[in-house]
């Protein structure tokens, strides 16, 4: 849960050295002397299926049905998974002591990434001395030590996630020298905090924290130096650059986009999509002209097998809020975590056209959250040879952490063999014989067992549905769907889907659970003799009420797609 957000939001579509970030990204696993860990996830979470009905009580409520739903995750996500005992002034103490009193090397990095949940004028200030006595002079050479290195970059980033809040002046000075740093990540990391840190004093300048003269001068150095020099170091994703650029609104921030394009077009590499992207978008931003878009950013998002520049061009056109994207977004073989988030931030922004749009409108949410594997766009993917056919060939591409790959596994299992009495039971065996919780492959999983209509699974589906915690919001939904397509072939089924879906409702916040919710009504009490689907309809936010409201076609496809499982 906490390797989600290492690095910040913006960067996290960047293309850098994948094994050489993996490494300096890793935190020991071992346990500091006066800090217990809590235990991981239950293991009824990867639980074979079992004959009990009865499944344990949900584990509490879900992040808020917004559009800042992720940044409740990177707030709450881990704060009570390890390291508990690690209070702020523990930590605090462990951030400004010196490396050789430190009981293991890699304590301050742990300490600095605990303070995320400590807001404060005291972590600032840790925060700022740490930056500042683990630059490279401040400490002897051979004192120095990588865990030192990540430990201040990760304390650059967690600046920028406070937003300037407290000792603005000493966070851009800090900041301003970090985007200096030799250090490619460092820099990188640098930028996107003043940016946020700039973007936050921007917005509030005329209200709680207004900007003094020093701090505007540290912001035009920012803006006028820094960044523009960033952009063309060849060791520092321009991706993250260009979001710095235009969140901080420099000047000539067209020009500079411009040429990045024209650079991109010149000279097309895998890395320099995920640019081409943001700079496209960026550009379109500015001039009010999407034409950018349609033309750099859309062709990655159809027809990219990069899945870096798929994902990039998903949170482009998102905030762009492109609503021309819809469609290709919400059927793009991508996580449903990006593109739901990326779908909804398009809906808001231009809510009137959207429910204008009526009945396809809501078709293209019902595709998203539903995301059937055989409505979802492969790009031409095919497993052309017969080796690639195989049941156990596809069963590891379930395993693949790749999208594309894992999507058409579960249709060619589903198209070539699901006529097997033991492909389901093949797929939930590759899942639950593993030691861990496979958070990729659990959704098409779990997804697996409704398209191949695998009626032994119902308890497992069940209980996933039920108890997994807020944070695996898409993989709830993948199970509550497959429970509902199963529930037909079991005794009783149905309202045992019911009862888990009026639970589910009772306890989440996520509009995309909701949403899940609702279709999972409507394929199992259509008429809504339970009333269950009211009760989705009540509890949720205007997606869930509009599109109850204005589709007359909601049942009619719905059935169709509820055959073709």
């Amino acid at each position: 849960a906490e390797s989600a957000f290492i690095l910040p939001p913006s960067a996290r579509c960047t293309t850098l050295p994948g094994s050489q970030r993996h490494r300096q990204r890793q935190t020991s696993t071992r346990t500091l002397h006066v800090l217990p860990r809590t235990q991981p996830p239950p293991r009824s979470h990867r639980s074979a299926p079992t004959s009990s009905s009865s499944a344990a009580p949900n584990p509490g409520p879900a992040p808020s049905s917004t559009v800042t739903t992720d940044k409740i995750y990177a707030q709450d996500a881990g704060k009570d998974l390890f390291f508990q005992g690690l209070t702020e002034a523990m930590a605090v103490e462990l951030v400004v002591q010196p490396s050789r009193l430190l009981p293991a090397r890699e304590d301050r990095y742990i300490a600095v990434e605990r303070l995320k949940f400590y807001p404060s004028e005291e972590s600032t200030a840790a925060l700022v001395a740490a930056v500042k006595n683990t630059e490279a002079g401040e400490v002897p050479e051979e004192d120095r030590h990588l865990q030192d290195v990540i430990a201040r970059r990760k304390a650059v980033e967690i600046l920028g996630r406070f937003g300037g809040k407290f000792r603005r002046r000493d966070v851009l000075e800090v900041l301003i020298a970090a985007m200096r740093d030799e250090d490619n990540y460092t820099a990188e990391v640098a930028a996107w905090s003043f940016a946020s840190v700039v973007g936050a004093a921007l917005d509030d300048a005329s209200t709680e924290q207004p900007l003094d003269a020093e701090e505007r001068a540290l912001i035009e150095v920012g803006k006028a130096e820094c960044l523009p020099a960033l952009l063309e170091r060849t060791d520092v994703a321009q991706r993250v650059i260009i979001k710095a650029i235009s969140e901080v609104r420099v000047d000539n921030a067209a020009d500079l986009f411009r040429r990045v394009i024209a650079m991109c077009e010149a000279n097309p590499t895998a890395d320099g999509e995920t640019a081409l992207s943001a700079a496209a978008t960026a550009l379109a931003r500015i001039t009010g002209d999407m034409a950018p878009i349609e033309r750099h950013v859309m062709p990655l998002l159809r027809t990219s097998r990069n899945l870096t520049a798929r994902r990039a061009a998903v949170e482009d056109v998102a905030d762009a809020a492109y609503l021309p994207a819809l469609p290709a977004l919400c059927g793009a073989a991508n996580s449903l975590v990006i593109r739901a988030f990326a779908a909804r931030k398009i809906a808001e922004k231009n809510r009137e056209a959207f429910m204008e749009g009526g009945a396809e409108s809501w078709m293209m949410i019902d595709r998203l959250v539903w995301d059937n594997p055989s409505s979802v766009d492969l790009m031409g993917a095919t497993n052309a040879t017969p080796k690639s056919r195989t049941l156990k060939r596809n069963i590891e591409k379930v395993f693949s952490n790749d999208a594309l790959s894992a999507y058409l596994a579960v249709r060619t299992i589903a198209e070539l063999h699901g006529d097997h009495p033991n492909s389901a039971a093949s797929v939930l065996e590759a899942f639950t014989s593993k030691p861990y919780f496979d958070y990729f492959a659990a959704y098409f999983v779990f997804k697996t067992q409704g398209v191949l209509l695998n009626k032994d699974a119902l308890d497992f589906l069940l209980e996933q549905f039920r108890t997994l915690p807020p944070r695996f919001f898409n993989h709830q939904i993948s199970a509550g769907l497959a429970a509902a397509a199963v529930s037909k072939l079991v005794d009783g089924g149905r309202e045992r889907v019911i009862e888990a879906t009026r639970s589910v409702v009772a306890a989440t916040r996520s509009w995309e659970v909701q949403y899940g919710c609702l279709i999972i009504s409507a394929l199992v009490d259509p008429e809504d003799k339970s009333g269950l689907r009211q009760e989705v309809v009540d509890k949720g936010d205007w997606m869930d009420v509009s599109a109850q409201i204005t589709r007359s076609t909601f049942r009619i496809w719905m059935g169709f797609q509820f055959e073709a499982w």
